[in-house]
């Protein structure tokens, strides 16, 4: 190996998935895999853009059919409420299949990668890092010239880790004889928890109890078990646990939402949950790794073939991180608002914890087409990191502190040259006008429209 080795650090679905993107824009990486299957069953649901976005570096969906079910059924208990929907959107896996399945597409596909190899030392050098390593009960060292993180939350290349939201444990088990169907999800809130279940085969059942250490009164001597199976017995759904059987141990997690500080640096890159955690009640965990993943091989590929753009590229990534982390707080908070119908319990307050920036939007009121408008003195037009092709690029902009991102296209054309001038006062019609001449017309009013609902459009008396 020499320096121009691109390594990467977890064979889970982020460092996989870097691993092919960077595969296909011509690289040659090579991957430790720092884990060793378990065997414990652990069910997860996948959202449909999982692959949509595995389709994206050469996956079809037809290569999971066999692991990958689509959810017959939902069952909610939330908020007092029951609901069922049939044929909702996602699927039901075993998240170690699914794992190791898409490791055996990457082999297939000419991945280099080393099975059970245990990261035992690190050293950044002028030239790139020193890994030393552990495979085939032999010590070796590799040198690479650029390192991508995907080990997972404990992450080997440390800094600032930022936890984003209440402290949150996950007990899991595994559960037979539960009467639950397969292909089945369930969930339900509780006074300080919430649980979420599901049936991969008509044998075993997988529910997870989420429940804040800091707020949960564990009596000295309780042991782990008993704990668990106290929660369940609250509950109307997950009781029926009780009377099947426990398959193994019990795991326990934590699953609190985070983020590192700095997810990118010249010659590194942190992918996965090396870089960010959510909460898994949003069930986005592995369509965001995914999704992360594709980003920083182009990222990577950046920093390695335009160094001129390498700085504009690591802010982008971490620009995508935090609105990541924004976004989904938002989502999340909306959730856990609904989930119990006593809201002052400290344990859905506290996680109930967006912004609420669209309550300071501006009320907006109905305009006619000869009402004056003109752009806010708060929007402008600045530099902004984007993927174009293969690598990250500077177009303009559009900004305001009402935007939760720059505007940089608008339907596949870049915004400043559809925006022309952002100066003087016109009548709505008149600006709808202008930027008709570039665009489709509806497609203009979308904008329009968009602008006018943000506060980056005001009308005027001048």
């Amino acid at each position: 190996m020499d320096e121009k080795t691109i390594c990467i650090l977890g064979a889970g679905p982020a460092g996989i998935v870097t691993a092919l993107k960077l595969k296909q824009l011509g690289y040659s990486p090579l991957v430790l895999d720092c884990k060793k299957n378990t065997g414990v069953v652990r069910a997860e649901s996948l959202s449909p853009g999982v692959f949509s976005l595995l389709e994206t570096i050469g996956i079809g969906m037809n290569e999971f059919h066999e692991i990958c079910n689509p959810i017959e059924r939902s069952f909610k208990f939330w908020n007092k409420e029951m609901i069922e929907t049939v044929n909702p959107p996602g699927f039901l896996t075993d998240r170690g299949q699914f794992d190791s399945l898409l490791r055996d597409i990457a082999i297939n596909r000419g991945i280099s990668l080393l099975p059970d190899s245990k990261v035992v030392s690190l050293e950044e050098t002028n030239e790139g890092w020193n890994i030393c390593f552990r495979h085939d009960e032999k010590y070796q060292i590799l040198k690479a010239g650029f390192l991508v993180d995907g080990s997972g939350k404990r992450s080997i290349i440390r800094s600032v880790k930022k936890r984003v939201a209440a402290a949150t444990l996950a007990i899991s088990g595994c559960w037979d004889n539960t009467g639950f169907k397969k292909n089945t999800t369930t969930m339900e809130s509780g006074r300080n928890y919430w649980l979420w279940g599901a049936m991969l085969s008509n044998e075993v059942f997988y529910a997870t109890l989420f429940l804040d250490p800091e707020l949960s009164r564990i009596p000295g001597g309780v042991g782990l078990t008993r704990l668990y199976t106290s929660y369940l017995e609250k509950t109307k759904l997950f009781k029926t646990c009780l009377a099947g059987r426990l398959r193994g141990n019990l795991i326990a997690n934590d699953v609190t939402p985070f983020y590192y500080e700095k997810p990118a640096a010249h010659n590194y890159i942190k992918v996965g949950e090396s870089s960010v955690g959510l909460d898994p009640v949003s069930s986005q965990g592995v369509q965001c790794s995914i999704a992360g993943a594709i980003q920083a091989a182009i990222v990577i590929n950046t920093i390695l073939t335009d160094p001129d753009h390498a700085s504009l590229a690591i802010d982008f990534y971490q620009e995508r991180q935090l609105e990541l982390i924004r976004l989904h707080i938002e989502k999340i908070s909306a959730v856990y608002a609904a989930a119990y119908p006593r809201k002052n319990k400290p344990f859905w307050v506290n996680r109930n914890i967006a912004s609420h920036q669209s309550e300071l939007l501006p009320e907006t009121e109905s305009w006619t087409a000869s009402q004056r408008v003109k752009f806010s003195p708060e929007a402008g037009l600045m530099p902004t990191g984007c993927i174009i092709g293969n690598r990250v690029s500077s177009r303009a902009g559009l900004v305001h502190p009402f935007l939760k991102r720059p505007i940089v296209f608008w339907e596949n054309m870049e915004i400043d040259f559809i925006l022309g001038t952002m100066q003087g006062c016109f009548e709505l019609s008149e600006w709808i006008r202008r930027w008709s001449e570039k665009i489709n017309p509806l497609a203009a009013v979308r904008l329009f429209d968009q602008l006018k609902n943000m506060g980056v459009l005001v009308a005027t008396q001048e």
